[in-house]
C-alpha cells in the first residue's frame, strides 16, 4: 500500500526547500540532505514516480545517482528523465549552465556476480555521454572490472570538459583474466584544451591498458590504483610490459622533462603478480620518483611484503640518496592484518627510509609481523592503528638500552611513533619507553644538537582517556614533537594522512 502523497510534500518542503540556495553548496551539508530526493524515491514506487515527474524536486541536487545492481536498477527511461532535470538550471544559478557530479553505483550488493551489470553500465554511459560538459566528476562503483566503462571511449576528449576534475573507478575484483582487448586509444587533442582532472582512482585493468591516455592528464595531483596485476589474455611477459608502460606514464606525470610534474600522492592497493621478480621489474621505473617533482608520498596497501622490501631497497639505497631521518618518510607500507600481511622481512637498512603502518593486528600477528626484539629492525616511522596486540610488553622491549652506550637495543631506527585507537598499554609504560629513547641534544643546544636515531616524535590518538597536565608537560620536555589527540606540529613538513583517500 502506497504512502500518501501529502506526506511526501510535507517532508520535502520541511527538509529540502527550507535550505537556502547559497547554503546548498556548503561543505558541511550532510550527505543525507544532498541525496534527499533519492532517499524519498526509495521509500515508495509511487513517490519515485511523482518525484521524477517534477523538476522542482531536483533543482538543488548536486549529484546525479544511477543504480546498476540487479535488485534496484535505475530504468533507462527514469535515467533520461533525471538527466533532463539535472541539466536544467536551478534557482539561484544565474549563469544558466548547471554543473553536477555523477555516481553510477550499486544500491544493493546482494547479487555481486550480476551478468547484466556490464550492459547496464554501458547503456547509462551512452546516455550520459552527450551531457558530459555538465560533469564535475564521475564515480563508477561496480563488482567486476570488466563492467567499468572504457576511458578511451567515453573520456578520450576529457580535456574539452571545462568543469571535470575527478574520475573514480571502483570494483570488488579484477575479472579481466580472459578479457577482450580494450578499444584502441584515440585521443582528441585538437585546440588549446588541457585536461583539468586532478584526482583519479583506477582499477588495475584500466590502468595497465591506457598509458597513452594517462599521460594526457598533466594536472593530476592524486592517483590511486587498485587490484593491480599483470593478468592478460596473452602471456605474463605482455602483462608485465603493460604495467611497466603504465608506470612510465606515472613517472612522466610526476617528473616530466621540461616542467615540474603535479602528481603529489600515489597509492597502490592490492598489488598481485605471479612472481616477485616480475613485480620489481615493472615497478623499477619508480626508483627516482621520491627525489623529483612534487611527489610527497607513495603508499602501498595490501601488497606483497617481499616485493616491497626489494622495491624499497632499489629506491632508497641507490647511489646519492641520503634522507634525513628527521623528515617524514616518502614511502609508506600500509598492511592490514590478514593472511597475506603477517610476515615482513627483517632487513633494517632496506626499510629505514619507509613508513610502516600496521592496522588491526592482535598480539600474535603483531609479534610475528613486527618482532620488537630484533636489533635494528625496520623503519624510522611506525604507525599502529587499532592494534590490541600493542601492550606494555612491547613498550618494555622498546625501552631496553645498551648498558655501555645507552642507545636503544631494538628498533634502533625508530624516530617517529604514532598510536591510533590503541588502548591496551599504560601511560607509565609509555613514559618509560620515551625516557629510554627520547631525543637528546649536545652542548646545551636544543635545536642544532638533536641526536639522530632516537625517538623524535610521538602522536597518540583515540587512547580513550585524557592526559594530565603534569604528564603533558613531561612528554613535551622529553620529545621534540608530541601530541595527545591533537595535531603534531610538523612545521614546513608535508605528510600524507594515513588511511585518507582522494577517492
Amino acid at each position: 500500500m502506497s504512502l500518501p502523497v501529502e506526506l511526501l510534500e510535507m517532508i520535502f518542503g520541511y527538509c529540502h526547500l527550507g535550505c537556502r540556495w547559497h547554503k546548498w553548496h556548503d561543505p558541511s551539508l550532510s550527505e543525507t540532505l544532498l541525496d534527499f530526493p533519492y532517499s524519498l524515491a526509495a521509500v515508495d514506487p509511487l513517490w519515485n514516480a511523482i518525484l521524477l515527474r517534477h523538476q522542482k524536486y531536483w533543482s538543488r541536487v548536486t549529484r546525479a545517482v544511477f543504480n546498476v545492481d540487479s535488485k534496484t536498477p535505475t530504468h533507462i527511461e527514469d535515467a533520461k528523465t533525471l538527466l533532463r532535470h539535472m541539466v536544467q538550471p536551478g534557482p539561484g544559478n544565474h549563469h544558466g549552465f548547471r554543473q553536477f557530479h555523477v555516481a553510477i553505483i550499486r544500491r544493493s550488493k546482494a547479487n555481486p556476480d550480476d551478468a547484466a551489470e556490464e550492459e547496464r553500465v554501458r547503456k547509462l554511459m551512452d546516455l550520459l555521454a552527450p551531457e558530459m560538459l555538465h560533469f564535475k566528476s564521475i564515480l563508477v562503483d561496480v563488482h567486476g572490472s570488466l563492467s567499468l566503462p572504457s576511458v578511451t571511449t567515453y573520456f578520450g576528449n576529457v580535456a574539452a570538459l571545462p568543469f571535470f576534475r575527478s574520475l573514480k573507478y571502483l570494483c570488488d575484483v579484477d575479472d579481466s583474466g580472459g578479457a577482450r582487448q580494450p578499444p584502441s586509444c584515440k585521443l582528441i587533442t585538437e585546440g588549446f584544451h588541457e585536461s583539468k582532472v586532478t584526482s583519479m582512482v583506477l582499477d588495475g585493468y584500466t590502468f595497465r591498458r591506457n598509458d597513452s591516455w594517462l599521460r594526457a592528464h598533466k594536472m593530476l595531483k592524486s592517483l590511486t590504483v587498485s587490484h593491480l596485476s599483470h593478468s592478460t589474455v596473452t602471456d605474463e611477459v605482455r602483462g608485465i610490459v603493460d604495467v611497466h608502460e603504465a608506470l612510465k606514464a606515472v613517472a612522466f606525470l610526476a617528473n616530466a622533462t621540461g616542467w615540474k610534474g603535479n602528481l603529489q600522492y600515489l597509492k597502490f592497493r592490492d598489488v598481485k603478480f605471479a612472481s616477485r621478480d616480475s613485480m620489481c621489474r615493472a615497478f623499477n621505473v619508480l626508483m627516482c620518483l621520491p627525489r623529483y617533482g612534487k611527489l610527497q608520498s607513495i603508499v602501498f596497501e595490501d601488497a606483497d611484503p617481499w616485493f616491497l622490501e626489494d622495491l624499497t631497497r632499489s629506491i632508497f639505497l641507490s647511489a646519492g640518496i641520503h634522507r634525513d631521518l628527521d623528515q617524514p618518510a616518502p614511502m609508506e607500507l600500509h598492511l592490514k592484518c590478514g593472511e597475506t600481511s603477517r610476515e615482513i622481512p627483517i632487513h633494517a637498512r632496506r626499510w629505514r627510509h619507509a613508513r610502516l603502518v600496521l592496522e588491526g593486528y592482535d598480539r600474535h600477528h603483531l609479534t610475528t609481523s613486527y618482532p620488537f626484539d630484533q636489533e635494528g629492525f625496520l623503519s624510522s616511522e611506525l604507525h599502529l592503528i587499532n592494534c590490541p596486540g600493542f601492550t606494555d610488553s612491547e613498550l618494555e622491549t622498546l625501552s631496553r638500552v645498551d648498558a655501555t652506550t645507552q642507545n636503544p637495543v631494538f628498533s634502533t631506527n625508530l624516530t617517529y611513533l604514532k598510536l591510533k585507537d590503541c588502548h591496551d598499554f599504560t601511560i607509565q609504560a609509555l613514559k618509560n619507553m620515551v625516557s629510554a629513547r627520547a631525543m637528546v641534544w649536545r652542548d646545551g643546544s636544543r635545536i642544532a644538537g638533536w641526536e639522530k636515531r632516537r625517538l623524535n616524535s610521538l602522536e597518540v590518538r583515540g587512547y580513550g582517556a585524557p592526559l594530565s597536565a603534569k604528564d603533558k608537560k613531561w612528554f613535551r620536555a622529553h620529545l621534540k614533537d608530541f601530541s595527545w589527540d591533537g595535531p603534531v606540529p610538523r612545521r614546513s613538513l608535508r605528510k600524507l594522512t594515513v588511511g585518507s583517500e582522494e577517492d
